[in-house]
């Protein structure tokens, strides 16, 4: 995986505000994989050719159908829309994690009369999701940054569906990047943040979704932290 993230020759932006960008600069390496950034990692407007399938998108995916739909979402994102559920499931499975079989069936029996078969088997895929022998060691002390990346890619995508204007959204984004950079020591740990979250996301019942996830996230990781063009470069934490 070769990336070259893409510039604005005039910055349009603080500082600031572009390292608060930088956080959704982890979708732009997703969709890239190898070559040029069809977007600039320092700008809001994110394929803004492209209006009408932005917000068909945002409609299939996230049930954002305009102005307020868009305000709602983010605000929930910033505040933790899955994090604080993420963060507690580690800390109640992650004893579990390595321990004999029958330590596991028995957390899991706990939680199957504590919460239903629901929470046991969410318990269960979260086990087997942090047995992995590519998850990361040691774990990032939160998963808030599943929620800061979508949060910023939101912010690209809602203003390039015409949706909403830069202004609205950019205190949301520098925000959230505060509060990541007061949860979190550096850009590694911010991106293992994110790979950890979206790999607890994907665990839905579908065989091998956490690890396939890992094998996604990871290298873009990798990229952000050592292509020469990555704003995580470029930009202190």
């Amino acid at each position: 995986m070769s990336i070259v993230y893409r510039w604005l020759e005039t910055p349009k932006y603080t500082t600031e505000q572009v390292r608060a960008f930088a956080a959704g600069a982890v979708y732009l390496a997703m969709e890239t994989r190898d070559g040029i950034t069809a977007d600039h990692c320092d700008d809001l407007d994110y394929n803004a050719a492209f209006r009408i399938a932005n917000r068909s998108g945002l409609k299939r995916s996230w049930g954002i159908r305009g102005h307020d739909d868009a305000m709602k979402t983010m605000a929930a994102l910033l505040d933790g829309m899955h994090a604080p559920e993420f963060d507690q499931l580690i800390s109640v499975v992650l004893p579990a994690v390595g321990a004999p079989q029958e330590h596991q069936h028995e957390l899991l029996r706990a939680l199957r009369s504590e919460h239903g078969f629901g929470g046991s088997a969410l318990a269960g895929e979260a086990i087997a999701a942090l047995s992995l022998p590519q998850m990361l060691s040691p774990l990032p002390p939160s998963t808030y940054a599943w929620d800061v990346v979508r949060l910023a890619m939101l912010a690209r995508r809602t203003v390039a569906a015409d949706w909403i204007t830069p202004e609205e959204v950019l205190p949301l984004v520098v925000e959230s990047a505060a509060r990541a950079r007061n949860t979190f020591g550096d850009w590694r740990e911010f991106g293992n943040s994110f790979v950890l979250g979206r790999a607890l996301w994907s665990c839905d019942g579908r065989p091998g979704a956490a690890e396939k996830s890992l094998e996604q996230t990871l290298p873009l990781i990798d990229s952000l932290l050592t292509e020469p063009s990555s704003p995580w470069i470029r930009l202190p934490w």
